[in-house]
This record gives structure tokens, C-alpha cells and sequence, in this order.
């Protein structure tokens, strides 16, 4: 087994540093100082928007959950905060942590048990796997 060799990554450190330096050098050269603010304006700016569309998805997505689980302000925050717990709805659950990947079903004489799988790992191995019978969450086992 070859090892790795560890010169060679100063050497690249090196080379990224003076391109750095060259550029900034060349950038304090051709562009005047007026550049420079109306850049930091725009980019300041831009940051300001994503963050007011951020919050009005927010709050879009509150309203939305409020309307639909009847005000109940437990199972909204609970399903903003990413959470799952016994006795969820399947529905729930989709909305608090989304759609699984994949979905091992057993229909029973009186029940439906299902296992929905969360956080692939590798092939046929995940790190969250809910289970659920007739559309309610029972259990849950986590790897992470």
C-alpha cells in the first residue's frame, strides 16, 4: 500500500496563496474604490432578499400547517422542529420529515404494518426506519 505523501500539499497551499495574492493585487489595480461599494451594496442586498423570502416561506409554511392540523400549535411545532412521535399520522410525518425513500409494506388479518426508511447508509441499509400500523407511528429505530 502506498502512502500518501504529505510535500506535495504545501506546495499546492503555496500556488493557491500567491493566485490569491495576484488576484487581489490585480483587482485593487484596475477597479476603483466606487466598484467596490456598489459590489458590497448588491451582494448586501441580495443576502437582505433571500432572507425576507426565507422568512415568508416561513411563516407560508406555519399558516399553512396551522389551517390544516385545526391551530393545533403542539403538532405545528412539533412538525416545524423536524420531529416524529407514537401515535403521528402518516401524514404528519410526511409533512414533519418528508416522503421516505423506501417503503416495506405487510398487509395482516387486522392491521397494515409498515416501514418506512429514512438516511440511506448504503445499498438496503438506512439510519432511521419508522414503523407504522394503520397509518400510525408505532416505533421507530435510529442509527444515527
Amino acid at each position: 500500500m502506498a502512502k500518501k505523501s504529505g510535500g506535495s500539499v504545501y506546495l499546492v497551499i503555496v500556488a493557491i496563496g500567491a493566485v490569491i495574492s495576484s488576484v487581489v493585487e490585480w483587482f485593487n489595480e484596475k477597479v476603483n474604490q466606487d466598484h467596490i461599494i456598489i459590489a458590497a451594496a448588491i451582494i448586501i442586498v441580495f443576502f437582505i432578499l433571500i432572507k425576507v423570502l426565507q422568512t415568508c416561506r416561513y411563516k407560508k409554511r406555519i399558516n399553512r400547517l396551522k389551517s390544516k392540523y385545526n391551530n393545533d400549535m403542539w403538532v405545528v411545532n412539533a412538525i416545524m422542529n423536524e420531529q416524529f412521535w407514537k401515535e403521528q399520522t402518516s401524514e404528519q410525518l410526511i409533512d414533519s420529515i418528508g416522503r421516505p425513500l423506501a417503503i416495506d409494506t405487510q398487509v395482516l388479518k387486522t392491521k397494515t404494518k409498515e416501514i418506512w426508511k429514512y438516511n440511506k447508509i448504503r445499498k438496503d441499509q438506512y439510519a432511521l426506519k419508522i414503523t407504522l400500523d394503520n397509518k400510525r407511528v408505532v416505533g421507530w429505530d435510529n442509527k444515527t
